[in-house]
């Protein structure tokens, strides 16, 4: 692990790794422990029995997603997505995280954290954000809607369990936390989970090419996860 503090995560599994020492092997949200490393860790599990805390499945959730900086074929839906990504980071005066998060750095530990399966989802879909505060590191938990904050701590504070593990940038989370309410409020969110409802709904597309739209997104969703 120390050999690996050197330089930036070469990819997703080493960053996980990292990311779950720096976090003490628990999400930063709700505080429950990664259940692979509680099973293999016999002092884990005793930590865990001591605090009677839970234990869930963690995954290494970025900041800004991987497919950014994803290689893709020239004029295909996923180049033209990573280009409108750029431009508009470009335009709002964030040019320096072009290099900051090319290729491999999307994986420096400033963009990655441990969250559980479910606050990694919400994050991940603009449904949670955190929102700075005026003491460092500490961070309000918002929400597109109330309902997602039930059992969910009012504030989340970052801490290291080694200086030389960095934090969570606060920027990347400010720039995250922008684009959630700008798709809160100009109803795109809901809009996507209408779009994700239909999706888990339908079986059999119309034939009076009714589905076209629905198709069309889940087509361009799929794109994206690979």
């Amino acid at each position: 692990m120390k050999d690996m503090l050197g330089e930036a995560p070469q990819n997703y599994q080493t960053a996980k790794k990292l990311a779950l020492a720096r976090d003490g092997y628990q999400c930063v949200v709700t505080k429950s422990y990664d259940a692979p490393a509680a099973m293999r860790n016999s002092e884990l599990r005793e930590i865990v029995y001591r605090e009677q805390g839970s234990v869930r499945i963690t995954h290494c959730a970025h900041i800004f997603p991987e497919p950014i900086t994803a290689n893709s074929t020239s004029g295909s839906n996923m180049d033209n997505y990573t280009a409108s990504v750029w431009a508009v980071l470009d335009c709002l005066g964030y040019q320096h995280l072009r290099e900051e998060l090319n290729g491999s750095n999307i994986h420096r530990l400033e963009n990655v954290m441990t969250m559980d399966l479910t606050t990694h989802l919400l994050f991940d879909s603009l449904w949670i954000w955190l929102s700075e505060t005026s003491i460092p590191n500490t961070y309000r938990l918002e929400a597109s809607t109330s309902v997602l904050l039930n059992h969910r701590p009012e504030y989340v504070t970052f801490t290291t369990t080694d200086p030389k593990y960095p934090l969570p940038s606060p920027n990347y989370l400010a720039i995250h936390a922008a684009c959630a309410k700008v798709a809160h409020l100009s109803g795109a969110a809901k809009y996507i989970a209408e779009v994700l409802s239909r999706m888990e709904d339908t079986c059999v597309l119309a034939e009076d090419g009714g589905s076209a739209e629905l198709l069309h997104e889940a087509i361009l969703s799929s794109m994206q996860a690979i």
